[in-house]
């Protein structure tokens, strides 16, 4: 009889939030930079260029810092939300890890 080794339903929670994670902040940097415009400089001064037709590098403005910083506020206030104390640091290392995926699927 061989016997296989099955990961914990807590491994797999934490894989899961990984992946929750590194799609929820790719897919919330491309709605900011669609939703708020950026801020583009003429002759005349600064001036907004319409949303959506920004470049994906391009610099945040302090409204996408400020709607950023909501968001990631709210995402962590249900994420803490539904977790059990002892395992805020295995939670929170899962959460760097997806946001280090992110980091390197977006460059």
């Amino acid at each position: 009889m061989v016997h296989n080794a099955v990961p914990a339903l807590e491994d797999l929670c934490l894989v899961c939030l990984e992946s929750l994670v590194s799609s929820f902040s790719l897919h919330t940097a491309k709605q900011i930079i669609k939703l708020v415009p950026d801020m583009v400089e003429e002759s005349g001064g600064l001036k907004e260029s319409a949303p959506g037709t920004e470049r994906p590098e391009t610099d945040y403005t302090f409204d996408r810092q400020d709607l950023l910083q909501h968001t990631v506020d709210q995402f962590g206030g249900w994420v803490m939300s539904h977790i059990v104390c002892y395992l805020e640091d295995r939670v929170f290392n899962a959460v760097l890890v997806g946001l280090d995926r992110a980091t390197r699927i977006h460059k």
